[in-house]
């Protein structure tokens, strides 16, 4: 998790979905100092919930850039913490929560969606 952390923070965003997606919606919430809808094709941008965008955008602009971007994604990888929470709720023992959190940190979406 370290590791991806460093690679969150030295890195812009810079795969397919975050282009198409999410950073254009953040620059246009900037351009336009709101974040009513506004013309696009991408009708993604106008309906998904916009929770990371509204962080990115506030990171962005404090910023001045989008460097801190990615840190939003990893944060969200931090919710192994949780499944070892859960995991120990249902009742395993400490080799269950570190096969919970293995198993959730290791799932290929989860990876993906970090970088």
């Amino acid at each position: 998790m370290a590791t991806i952390g460093l690679i969150a923070m030295v890195a812009p965003p810079n795969n397919w979905d975050s282009m198409t997606y999410h950073m254009s919606r953040v620059v246009h919430w900037m351009q336009n100092q709101s974040v009513a809808h506004y013309p696009t094709y991408n009708l993604p941008q106008l309906f998904h919930p916009p929770f990371a965008e509204f962080t990115i955008t506030h990171l962005q602009i404090l910023s001045g850039g989008d460097i801190f971007a990615n840190l939003v994604k990893w944060l969200s990888a931090l919710s192994i913490i949780g499944v070892s929470l859960i995991a120990k709720q249902l009742g395993a023992k400490e080799q269950g929560q570190v096969f919970a959190v293995v198993f959730c940190a290791t799932l290929p979406m989860g990876i993906l969606k970090v970088y």
